[in-house]
């Protein structure tokens, strides 16, 4: 019930003699809860997607509850963790460690051999990728007080945030078979 509707009870009460304004207006009426469970829909489309190992677990299980700006940011947060102990700094987060661990003449990660102009403008993307990922995303959820996002939403940013994930472990293998 909204306070409204509640508001609209103290004429036809009042009407068949019941003093209760000051009553009614005192009570307060919570804030309907943003978290909804998604569709069968989108929770089918989440199954159907090749969802990174490292969001297959407690973060989907965010997803399915509704909890969707929060598996968003632990899915961020997971895969900030990944690049701290990838290049052994747990000092540095957020924009800065992306731009440190995708950036510099050699890069701590390299995603390719840079050898060619389409290898640095890879290298060059993804560290721009990754530090608007940080900024834009998990800075926001994280730290702001922001609305709900829809389902949809949540299932981009997943997906998005796997395609991270899959790229640096590709790059990692990569690198321990000595192919660039």
């Amino acid at each position: 019930m909204t306070g409204e509707q509640l508001k609209a009870v103290i004429a036809p009460m009042e009407a068949l003699g019941f003093k209760i304004r000051r009553e009614i207006e005192a009570i307060e009426i919570p804030e309907p809860s943003s978290v909804r469970p998604p569709s069968r829909d989108l929770l089918t489309a989440l199954d159907r997607l090749d969802l990174h190992p490292a969001l297959q677990d407690d973060i989907t299980e965010m997803f399915r509850d509704g909890h969707l700006n929060e598996a968003v940011r632990k899915a961020l947060e997971r895969f900030e963790k990944l690049i701290q102990d990838t290049i052994d700094d747990h000092r540095t987060s957020g924009r800065d460690l992306m731009a440190r661990a995708f950036g510099g003449d050699p890069p701590p990660i390299p995603l390719n051999g840079l050898k060619t102009a389409n290898d640095r403008s890879e290298q060059e993307g993804f560290r721009f990728l990754t530090m608007g990922a940080m900024s834009g995303m998990r800075n926001l959820y994280s730290h702001g007080d922001v609305p709900q996002m829809s389902a949809t939403d949540a299932i981009e940013r997943l997906a998005f945030v796997s395609l991270l994930f899959k790229r640096v472990g590709r790059a990692m293998s990569d690198q321990g078979s000595g192919a660039s």
